[in-house]
């Protein structure tokens, strides 16, 4: 007999293609993946953005992401990232801090991350996140324990997820090679608009290479770079798609 499928849990929403409440922007992944979700699943709805880049970020590069999540956040943008040190949290604190919303997309199950959350003293920002947005994953929950090199085939397979979530992708700040720049490529095939920031000598080697595949610079001054990605989206997006909810 094949084995039992494994249980989803009430607190877990479970989101197929072509069920109402699908995220749109998955409908371009070929083919579109089914997801799991906690939290305020509503966010998934809403014009996102997302803010990748690199897990050991010089500070001023941490603080650029954090304050540019802010500032998209005041502009009605939920903020999407993968939930890794660096960058991806800067990011998520940045959205929180500012009353906005954050969606973390992961590479494990949306249970399993409680685990590594007490283990690397994020317990906090998972909590915050599960209020103020929704953990995504689509992997189902209470499936069987991965091996290491399984579990970084998956963190690959978000990078995708995260592009088609979102209506643009800003590489806050990235190294030669990383994550950040699997999620700029999978942007570019999905036609989604690619941002890096401009920090003059300070720019990592990374963003230099993104702006050279055709990336879009933004300034050092997250709230210049913020207008710069809202008024690029706000177009494609709708205006009235992006009233901030209380």
């Amino acid at each position: 007999m094949p084995p039992d499928k494994p249980r989803i849990p009430s607190a877990c929403l479970v989101r197929e293609p072509g069920s109402l409440a699908y995220p749109s922007g998955l409908y371009s992944l070929t083919p579109p993946p089914v997801v799991y979700l906690r939290g305020d699943s509503d966010v998934v709805q809403r014009p996102m953005v997302a803010i990748v880049g690199t897990r050991t970020p010089l500070a001023e590069w941490r603080a650029w992401a954090a304050n540019l999540a802010g500032r998209l956040t005041e502009r009605g943008f939920v903020v999407c990232s993968g939930f890794a040190p660096g960058i991806d949290r800067a990011a998520h604190r940045g959205a929180l801090a500012a009353g906005g919303h954050t969606v973390a997309v992961l590479g494990e199950d949306v249970f399993d991350v409680r685990a590594r959350g007490e283990r690397e003293g994020i317990s906090e920002l998972l909590d915050e996140t599960l209020r103020r947005g929704c953990l995504l994953s689509e992997q189902s929950p209470g499936g069987p324990r991965v091996k290491p090199r399984q579990t970084v085939a998956r963190l690959i397979l978000r990078n995708r997820i995260i592009a088609a979530l979102s209506q643009g992708v800003v590489v806050a700040a990235a190294w030669e090679k990383g994550g950040a720049h699997m999620t700029a490529n999978w942007a570019a095939r999905l036609k989604r608009p690619v941002w890096t920031a401009d920090f003059g000598q300070d720019t990592p080697i990374g963003n230099l290479r993104i702006l050279l595949g055709g990336a879009s610079p933004l300034p050092a001054d997250a709230c210049a770079a913020a207008e710069q990605v809202s008024l690029s989206l706000t177009s494609s997006c709708g205006s009235s798609a992006l009233g901030r909810e209380p």
